[in-house]
């Protein structure tokens, strides 16, 4: 794999003994492309764009700690991975910075990178590049449900598609009916993230202690976790303590650990979620 970066747009010195890092197999990736590309063509779509992060890794393994979904103005971002519905043509289209990511995490092989930091320099690319392959013909489909994004670029791009003559309509239903349905490798993986999520519960009654902050608390529950094998959550745990109120405990809401001490008599609301290759095994506990 080789890229030529222009100014401002280098993707590193990738490393020579670098290998693979695949949460599943290849086997299982093509499986997923294969059953959406099923889906698309029950519902007549010729071309996907798929935006959402959870799409993306589910269909091919990448994933990255920032996707710029509220980036600069100047260097939206345009990343997304087209899919066609009537051949085995799937291209990633992202930045050069991620090219040693996609190259250790993703099982695909197509891959492009931006030429510029201007979105709309990027975004002609993207057209032109699929237009190029031929794939820019019949009904595109996009995630309008997506966060990513941003509702401006999601313009651009549905209005980059229809000037080139395709019809553009909603397929967010049918990424997330792909990943509805759990193969035995992924309830395995879930199945561990639970284990892990147990595990960080099982810590909260050794460290959880009058005087405590809820954030030093939720510092050692994280700890133990990430020791048995977790990783970072995609959003923050909630874990709070409140008095009781009447019968009933104060309400926290989905508020972030705090530096509030924790005090005798309260409630305790830990939230967790234990991770594993991205997959997310959530429970709520009161202590």
């Amino acid at each position: 794999m080789s890229y030529i970066a222009p100014k401002g747009m280098t993707p590193g010195v990738m490393d020579p003994n670098a290998g693979k890092q695949l949460a599943f197999t290849e086997a299982e990736y093509r499986d997923r492309q294969e059953r959406l590309r099923k889906l698309m063509r029950r519902e007549g779509i010729d071309l996907l764009y798929v935006t959402t992060p959870e799409a993306v890794a589910h269909l091919h393994g990448f994933y990255c700690g920032w996707y710029k979904a509220n980036g600069p103005m100047r260097y939206p971002q345009v990343y997304g991975t087209a899919i066609h519905a009537h051949s085995d043509k799937m291209i990633h289209f992202d930045q050069p910075t991620e090219l040693s990511l996609i190259h250790e995490l993703s099982v695909s092989t197509d891959n492009r990178f931006y030429p510029h930091r201007e979105g709309k320099i990027n975004l002609r690319f993207i057209m032109d590049e699929l237009q190029r392959e031929g794939l820019l013909k019949g009904r595109i489909g996009m995630e309008f449900w997506s966060y990513l994004p941003n509702r401006v670029v999601s313009h651009m791009f549905e209005d980059a598609f229809r000037e080139r003559g395709c019809d553009v309509v909603d397929a967010s239903a049918i990424t997330r009916e792909v990943r509805r349905v759990k193969s035995p490798a992924e309830i395995a993986v879930m199945k561990e993230a639970l284990r892990i999520c147990d595990i960080g519960h099982d810590a909260i009654l050794e460290y959880a202690r009058v005087g405590k902050t809820e954030l030093e608390v939720m510092g050692e529950v994280t700890r133990e976790m990430m020791a048995a094998g977790g990783e970072l959550p995609a959003l923050i745990h909630v874990f709070n303590a409140r008095p009781m109120v009447g019968d009933r405990v104060a309400a926290t809401g989905h508020a972030m650990p705090t530096t509030r001490k924790l005090a005798a008599g309260e409630i305790l609301a830990a939230d967790l979620c234990g991770v594993k290759h991205r997959y997310h095994g959530n429970v709520l506990r009161a202590y």
